[in-house]
């Protein structure tokens, strides 16, 4: 049984398998979503996230941030209590 108590939680990241980085990143860029961050560090990792406009859950996608393979479907990473202040 576990300990974690109910109540609300709010989706912050969602992270999307690609196999190409750019067109990806030029897709959402068209859709009008906001880029929050385009990392790279070294030839292995590259981070770009994308929040809609209106939106408190971003995507992130890029090379070496999941496992996943490209067209498996998202996976939901972070979340965090929901505290009135931030409705």
């Amino acid at each position: 049984m576990s300990n974690v108590q109910s109540g609300e939680f709010k989706l912050e990241v969602v992270v999307v398998p690609v196999s190409d980085v750019d067109r990806e990143k030029e897709f959402y860029g068209d859709l009008g979503w906001r880029l929050d961050a385009d990392v790279a560090r070294g030839e292995d990792f590259r981070l770009v996230q994308f929040t809609p406009l209106g939106s408190e859950c971003s995507i992130q996608f890029g090379m070496g941030i999941t496992s996943a393979e490209p067209g498996s479907g998202p996976e939901p990473v972070s979340g965090r209590p929901r505290h009135r202040s931030c409705a």
